[in-house]
């Protein structure tokens, strides 16, 4: 996110990146009016739905596993040894 100046004040330059049908990773650049969208935290607050569905994509947002999952796994492999 950062502040872009323009001829009559500013906007908001929002860019992420994603990838395409072919495998390749293309950047995409939104652009919010000032007037309507007054603070970083506006932007944020409209893109934030954006990002969940970008990070759910990605293998972190796949790769959640709860703590006790991890300890069950582990104590499973300290008492029963796979053999």
């Amino acid at each position: 996110m950062r502040k872009v100046p323009r001829a009559h004040g500013f906007a908001w330059e929002f860019r992420s990146y994603y990838t395409d049908t072919n495998g390749q990773r293309k950047l995409k650049v939104q652009t919010f009016d000032a007037a309507i969208y007054k603070t970083e935290r506006d932007v944020c607050n409209w893109v934030e739905a954006q990002l969940a569905s970008l990070n759910a994509n990605t293998l972190a947002g796949r790769a959640v596993v709860a703590f006790g999952q991890i300890i069950d796994r582990y104590l499973t492999f300290i008492l029963i040894p796979p053999s």
